[in-house]
């Protein structure tokens, strides 16, 4: 796992496969809610708010 996105953008150009990583940080987030607050996470709700914050500057207008 490659975390530094000049890299990661390098190696896309040299047709590696290069994935955000988004479903990990929003799973460890779930994992951590359900710990701390011992309630279950809507995960897709989850999902999707992460796909909202992460889109480009067009999609919040």
């Amino acid at each position: 796992m490659i975390v530094l996105p000049a890299k990661s953008a390098g190696r896309a150009a040299r047709g590696c496969r290069v994935m955000h990583g988004g479903g990990v940080l929003v799973n460890q987030s779930a994992r951590a809610f359900r710990l701390v607050t011992g309630l279950s996470p809507h995960t897709a709700r989850m999902y999707g708010d992460f796909a909202d914050l992460t889109a480009g500057p067009q999609a919040h207008t």
